[in-house]
């Protein structure tokens, strides 16, 4: 019985990195696209957070509390015991940025303004906490299978580039267009990331493997 909780437990677990890196793919791919739909506007706005004043702002929202919900909800274990509470930290971070949106591109009133300023201070908390996770907390995580530490070299890897597009988002902001393309590495590093922790890959292949011996006439994998 315990075993089969622990399947269970870890296949919980597996969708749920499935989920949240799933959603930060389709952040972008969606707010880009479908503004590119409705408006005809293929270029992006200044930020991923401007998209919130445009048709796509609740899928904004919706994509932020559900990654929040998500992070909150996910629990690990890791030898750095300062670590262990980071992804709670960022999913209340993740829902706050939902909350509270940026400044408007014009005619911003002073309470815009504050709020705006609690928005950059939980989204800069969001990423940096995410980098953290990729570069610190996935590849020291104990007690899992051999087949997770394969990817070690990546996840510290795209942490950095995670933590990288956060300096350069603050570094470069002052230039037109900037910040997005510095918000967008970040999502998709963090998204990459989630959704190799929670072997995607893997997951992927078993799909193949099962519609290959559906075919077979003999009823195996025909490899």
């Amino acid at each position: 019985m315990n075993d089969s909780y622990g399947e269970r437990s870890a296949l919980s677990y597996r969708n749920l990195r499935l989920m949240i890196g799933a959603l930060g793919i389709l952040l972008p791919v969606v707010l880009v696209g479908v503004n590119w739909m409705i408006w005809g506007r293929i270029k992006p706005l200044p930020s991923i957070s401007a998209y919130y004043y445009t048709h796509v702002g609740v899928w904004f929202v919706g994509t932020m509390f559900a990654i929040g919900i998500f992070l909150i909800c996910y629990r690990y274990d890791t030898p750095i015991r300062a670590l262990s509470h980071l992804t709670t930290v960022a999913g209340i971070a993740a829902i706050v940025v939902g909350l509270f949106p940026t400044n408007p591109q014009t005619g911003s009133t002073p309470t815009q303004h504050t709020v705006a300023h609690v928005h950059e201070v939980a989204a800069s908390t969001l990423f940096v906490i995410l980098g953290l996770t990729s570069l610190l907390i996935f590849p020291s995580a104990d007690g899992e299978p051999e087949q997770f530490h394969h990817a070690d070299a990546i996840y510290r890897a795209l942490g950095i580039t995670i933590l990288a597009s956060c300096a350069g988002a603050v570094i470069f902001h002052s230039i037109n267009g900037a910040l997005f393309y510095f918000e967008l590495v970040a999502v998709l590093g963090f998204a990459v990331s989630w959704l190799i922790r929670g072997e995607t890959v893997e997951a992927a292949r078993g799909v193949v493997a099962a519609y290959r011996v559906a075919r077979s006439p003999s009823g195996t994998d025909p490899r």
